[in-house]
């Protein structure tokens, strides 16, 4: 196996899914990156843990982590990865248009068959 090889299969793992711009990364890729509340928020309860010594350190960092992750999710849906959710919901729509017409024509071949039988 050449070096670049594996290189190149993971840069086609990143952007799987992305076709109008295959630098971009795929919406979960970009959603998972947003780190930033919960560092803070982690890091936050850290310095008043080590200040306060409070007898539910362990229950404050959990409470953090997960507060900053939701702040994270969320400011990634509707800041920084604004673009790619704009992509999933028109995939989305287009993919739903598509099976409903799929069933208009499979509906309208049964039809036809059932006419032919009469």
């Amino acid at each position: 196996m050449e070096p670049n090889s594996k290189n190149n299969s993971n840069a086609a793992l990143k952007t799987q899914g992305n076709d109008s711009n295959p630098a971009e990364p795929s919406l979960s890729e970009c959603l998972f990156s947003q780190y930033m509340a919960t560092t803070a928020a982690m890091t936050g309860v850290t310095v008043y843990s080590l200040r306060q010594k409070p007898k539910n350190g362990l229950a404050l960092l959990l409470a953090g982590g997960a507060a900053g992750s939701l702040v994270d999710m969320v400011y990634g849906w509707n800041v920084a990865c604004a673009s790619q959710v704009e992509q999933f919901y028109v995939r989305r729509e287009q993919d739903y248009f598509q099976r409903l017409e799929e069933q208009r024509r499979k509906q309208d071949e049964q039809q036809r068959q059932y006419d032919e039988t009469k």
